[in-house]
């Protein structure tokens, strides 16, 4: 069994993934993604249709905000929001 002390976890320039080292050589990367229920971008679009607006308010990452607003076909999105941030956005509508 080898030590904890000679792996090392490291996020790499990719804020989405993690590798795994060991004596500084890459053993693995993972890499993580946000999952959407698959009728999400029908979802936003039949509302969109609707004459509704819709942006994501997320506290997560801006890549992984970005990523999901990109894969739902929208332009209007906010990363790294609190939770008072999401409702001071609320009251503003």
């Amino acid at each position: 069994m080898v030590p904890c002390a000679d792996w090392a976890l490291a996020q790499p320039d990719d804020p989405a993934g993690t590798v795994l080292s060991r004596d500084g050589k890459l053993v693995v990367r993972f890499a993580f993604e946000e999952s959407l229920r698959p009728d999400a971008a029908r979802a936003v679009a039949a509302l969109q249709g609707q004459g509704f607006t819709a942006e994501v308010l997320s506290g997560d990452r801006e890549e992984a905000v970005a990523a999901v607003a990109s894969r739902l076909g929208l332009a209007s999105w906010s990363a790294a929001t609190t939770p008072a941030g999401k409702i001071e956005r609320l009251e503003q509508l």
